[in-house]
């Protein structure tokens, strides 16, 4: 979603289940089994924090990290940045007075986010993180 992508669920439903599949690959049945492996809160913590930005007035934001750290950001206003693995994202001085929060993509939650002495900002472990600062009402 930061580098402007978009989720598409159902892939193997148009794929192997419309009928000239099943007459093309018939010994090959391909069960459309949904289990619940948690995506469906995940979606939904992804629209609940999308729905709050403009983000149809971010651009993207190279500068604030490291190769994989995927980030944009409506300038002087609110940055976001999809922090992989771990990765520190770097406070750009224009930033400077805004909140910055970690947000967890597997709970939902918002934690603190401090930097370090040089405006870098380390995530809470090795997970995946989505880094936000916002100047907030």
């Amino acid at each position: 979603m930061c580098a402007g992508g978009y989720f598409a669920a159902g892939f193997i439903s148009t794929l192997a289940h419309g009928d000239v599949w099943e007459k093309i690959d018939a010994p090959h049945k391909y069960p459309f089994v949904v289990r619940d492996a948690g995506a469906g809160d995940q979606l939904g913590h992804l629209y609940a924090f999308f729905e709050r930005l403009p983000f149809w007035r971010m651009t993207p934001r190279p500068d604030l990290g490291p190769a994989g750290v995927l980030c944009f950001a409506e300038t002087g206003r609110v940055y976001v940045a999809y922090v992989p693995g771990g990765q520190a994202v770097l406070l750009p001085s224009e930033a400077a007075g805004l909140e910055t929060r970690w947000f967890d993509p597997r709970t939902g939650r918002y934690s603190a986010a401090a930097a370090s002495g040089a405006g870098l900002f380390q995530p809470p472990d090795k997970e995946d993180w989505v880094w936000l600062a916002e100047r907030r009402p």
